[in-house]
């Protein structure tokens, strides 16, 4: 069976495909989140990230409820997972002598931002991420600077502060196009943009 041909169905056939389904507003996000921050092992992590949890989620999801329109619909856990994704792979590049809870906040604030903000529409009518970026802005205060969107910015554990993006995009080289010795064919030229890097 797949799971998608599954919706229709009688209990009794999903019972018989083993299947466990549980409503995410019967559990919600929480108990994902406990389990998570349970098993971290700084301690600073497990006394701050619970009440960033609180803090951020409930009003992204108020924010967000109307007025904005996504890519695709998601999910409210997966939103959540994002977050504890990006945390797990951002988290250890801060050093220990610099884990405080205002650069584990700007982590968070960061990982918050695209799981909720990044699947927000830009079309040519409506430009939802620049929706997004100026309500996210006056709920969490000016966290990111000011000039362009917060999506043009991101954490580096080495300064302590949001860079922008731009930092990022290497030099373009110039080489010369052809199929000669010493050219590159133009199929394999590719020039980086802020967008390839973030």
């Amino acid at each position: 069976f797949e799971i998608n041909s599954l919706k229709n169905a009688t209990p009794a056939t999903v019972s018989r495909a083993g299947i466990l389904f549980i409503n995410e507003v019967d559990i919600g996000w929480r108990p994902f989140m406990e389990t998570w921050v349970q098993q971290r092992n700084n301690a600073t992590e497990k006394n701050y990230l619970p009440s960033l949890f609180d803090r951020y989620v409930e009003t992204l999801v108020e924010m967000t409820r109307r007025g904005y329109k996504e890519v695709t619909s998601i999910r409210l856990i997966n939103k959540v997972s994002t977050i504890i994704y990006l945390l797990e792979g951002l988290l250890p590049s801060i050093p220990e002598d610099k884990m405080t809870p205002e650069s584990i906040e700007m982590v968070f604030a960061f990982s918050a931002m695209w799981a909720f903000g990044g699947p927000m529409n830009v079309d040519k009518s409506s430009d939802y991420r620049k929706k997004f970026s100026e309500d996210f802005t006056s709920a969490f205060g000016s966290k990111f600077p000011k000039e362009g969107q917060i999506f043009d910015y991101f954490y580096s554990a080495e300064t302590g502060e949001y860079v922008h993006w731009n930092t990022q995009v290497p030099k373009h080289v110039y080489s010369p196009i052809g199929n000669k010795a010493g050219e590159n064919p133009f199929n394999s030229i590719f020039v980086e943009t802020i967008e390839t890097v973030r």
